[in-house]
């Protein structure tokens, strides 16, 4: 209820957006023959918004405000302008953090794959390092909240994605299950080697 007035700012310069929690998201079509005007109009709104938050007694954050331009990677489209936030020149990224999701600017979803595989494979290797020390029932809660839950955050977004990237997503599930088939069977004297 609170941030009600910032929609209607946000739409009366003809723009879509979301806003979830303290994290608000602008939405603009770009037409390629009238960049500059659309950048322009995205300019006025976020100087609103920030007065608006000026008055209310909130901060916009410039350091966390990020730039996208979402296009196609068959398509080369020139550059992005830079957007003007207060005292500010926000160049466009390649990728932004959405809701716990990385997306890319051809949403690919190469950058959320990238971030995922590289902190589930990081838990997989510190729960390896301690496994000798703890019993399957502990390995297996410790796989499910540091690897399985990175792994399943987010994934109806990879939904169509080549096999070859998916793959990698299954290794590091396969290397998760090593690990508690290994404990297991280390807590029942078995000499089984699955390495």
């Amino acid at each position: 209820m609170y941030t009600a007035p910032l929609g209607d700012i946000i739409t009366a310069h003809g723009l879509k957006h979301m806003i979830y929690a303290d994290d608000t998201q602008l939405y603009l079509v770009l037409d390629p023959s009238k960049r500059s005007e659309s950048v322009s109009k995205l300019d006025k709104c976020v100087a609103d918004v920030k007065a608006w938050a000026v008055t209310n007694k909130l901060m916009l954050n410039d350091s966390k405000t990020e730039v996208i331009h979402l296009s196609s990677r068959f398509v080369k489209t020139p550059s992005l302008p830079a957007v003007t936030i207060g005292n500010s020149f926000i160049d466009s990224s390649a990728s932004a953090r959405d809701l716990g999701a990385v997306i890319d600017c051809n949403l690919d979803m190469k950058d959320h794959l990238k971030s995922v595989t590289r902190s589930a494979s990081f838990a997989v290797y510190k729960i390896g390092q301690i496994c000798k020390y703890l019993d399957s029932n502990s390995t297996e809660r410790l796989v499910h909240a540091f690897v399985s839950s990175r792994l399943d955050s987010c994934n109806s977004l990879l939904f169509g994605l080549p096999k070859h990237d998916i793959a990698k997503l299954q290794r590091i599930q396969n290397s998760a299950a090593r690990l508690i088939t290994v404990t297991l069977d280390a807590n029942l004297g078995s000499s089984t080697d699955y390495s």
